[in-house]
């Protein structure tokens, strides 16, 4: 009899932890996939494809061939177009990099004329940090204070939502900033570009030396658990 019931507890288990792991859609608001399979496609719905400038296709964080990109720092890049995917007034950005440079942007949809949009990069010195900018020109810096330029894989997820800025690094908050006065417009129609941001009307370019993979860019915030399985499972 004990058997039976420490078998059922045991069925209790197993199936309230596949309910728990089905709480989740991770293809829910999902505007831009770019796993570089073979490719810079866009797998969301959308399907703005990139287009590969220089940059190599190499084995990405689990050894697989073709499944990532490596980026020089000097002209490689990719450019996704410039719709703004719906995005409104909240984000999601989720990034793997591997990195030595101290100096990169890693992906970026920012106009700069008109501060409006976002950017993740590296700087001062292998820190990392997601940016963007009000009209009162108030700077929003969610960063970190600790370098990852480390030649290793990490896991970057930056959110904004509203004034408020946040950077996770391998599912830890990092860097967090709220803008007082007016809340920034991260609505933009510059062009979504990887390993590197372009200055508009100077056309000035700032290039990142890394290997990125899975970027995943949603138009909402995604939950404490879909942050989780976005850096463990993947999409």
């Amino acid at each position: 009899m004990k058997k039976v019931i420490a078998g059922l507890v045991l069925l209790v288990i197993i199936l309230s932890s596949c309910e728990e792991d089905k709480n989740y859609n991770l293809q829910e608001g999902l505007v831009a996939y770019y796993p570089f399979n073979g490719n810079a496609n866009d797998e969301s719905s959308n399907f703005y494809n990139g287009i590969i400038s220089g940059a190599s296709l190499i084995q990405d964080r689990l050894g697989n061939d073709n499944s990532a990109l490596r980026f020089n720092g000097i002209d490689n890049s990719v450019t996704c177009g410039s719709s703004n995917r719906g995005i409104t007034n909240s984000l999601t950005v989720s990034v793997w990099v591997k990195t030595t440079t101290e100096n990169g942007t890693v992906v970026a949809k920012y106009d700069a004329k008109n501060d409006k949009g976002w950017f993740i990069k590296f700087t001062e010195g292998g820190k990392v940090g997601l940016y963007g900018r009000n009209t009162a020109n108030d700077f929003a810096r969610a960063e970190t204070t600790t370098s990852f330029n480390d030649n290793t894989w990490h896991h970057l997820l930056g959110t904004i939502n509203l004034n408020t800025f946040k950077l996770y690094v391998d599912g830890t908050l990092v860097g967090e900033d709220v803008l007082e006065a007016e809340v920034p417009d991260i609505t933009c129609d510059d062009d979504l570009g990887i390993g590197y941001w372009a200055l508009g009307d100077l056309d000035e370019h700032y290039y990142c030396a890394a290997d990125i993979d899975d970027i995943a860019i949603y138009n909402r915030i995604l939950t404490n658990k879909e942050m989780k399985v976005i850096r463990t499972k993947g999409i």
